[in-house]
């Protein structure tokens, strides 16, 4: 099972991967947790994903401020770009 957090207010932006918590207290989510829609307060600040040894499994999901429109409007575009491959793969 897996832990999907979305519309992840990250402040600022500027250091959203670093913990003030201690090096010896493991990861920092389960494995196979889905962020999603994380996004800076600022529009124009991009966010950068962490280092791939932040956590194992882990899936990102980043609002770029070049895209526009809410997260619904990504996904069912995102599907339908998937569907409309599948289907000309058959």
């Amino acid at each position: 099972m897996a832990n999907l957090f979305t519309d992840v207010n990250l402040g600022a932006g500027t250091r959203p991967f670093a913990s003030g918590g201690r090096k010896d207290r493991g990861a920092y989510t389960g494995r196979a947790a889905c962020l999603w829609n994380l996004y800076a307060a600022n529009a124009s600040q991009e966010v950068k994903l962490p280092q791939c040894s932040f956590g194992p499994l882990l899936n990102f999901v980043l609002k770029r401020p070049s895209q526009t429109g809410d997260v619904v409007e990504l996904r069912r575009a995102e599907l339908a770009r998937r569907r409309a491959a599948a289907q000309s793969a058959r």
